[in-house]
């Protein structure tokens, strides 16, 4: 069960963040899970994207600074059976809405493009939008940033370890 890091709610959607950390640095994630709930609060949309906590750290700190314009995350699988998936997530700054940021996550048809990135083909299939104030998404920043950081710090020693195997298991290789 994933730990959670952050949660917001509103009359129709729920925006969490969930620890999906790893020592193996292509399963280091942060999961985060839009949904879309009808009047009968049955789910109607669900979206998940998942970043890089190294990524994520410098757009939290743009966050808490003040500087933050715009970020743009491209994720995807490629599907051994059927297409495969593209989903995009993006947080945008703008002035003119009461809640600034907003932040988006699309899903659809994707197409592998080198050596197993996938790209967006077309329209999305699915996209969810959330407006958020300021004080939430500096809040949202702050609890990522301090749960990142904390998981570095108590994982240190295991993650020493974990590179030193790694390098001498290449040593063996060569």
């Amino acid at each position: 069960m994933a730990v959670q890091i952050f949660r917001y709610v509103t009359k129709d959607k729920i925006l969490d963040f969930e620890d999906w950390m790893s020592l193996e640095p292509k399963k280091n994630k942060l999961r985060v899970t839009l949904l879309e709930y009808g009047p009968n609060n049955r789910a109607t949309c669900i979206l998940h994207h998942y970043l890089d906590p190294d990524g994520w750290k410098v757009v939290c700190w743009e966050l808490l600074m003040g500087r933050f314009e715009k970020w743009v995350d491209y994720k995807g699988t490629p599907s051994r059976e059927g297409e495969p998936e593209a989903r995009v997530l993006s947080l945008t700054k703008d002035e003119r809405y009461r809640n600034p940021y907003i932040l988006r996550l699309a899903r659809g048809k994707g197409k592998v493009i080198g050596a197993g990135a996938v790209r967006m083909v077309g329209k999305p299939t699915e996209s969810l939008t959330l407006l958020l104030p300021e004080f939430e998404i500096k809040r949202l920043a702050l609890a990522c940033l301090d749960y990142i950081r904390a998981w570095e710090l108590i994982h240190f020693r295991e993650r020493e370890r974990h590179d030193r195997a790694e390098r001498a298991a290449r040593g063996r290789e060569t």
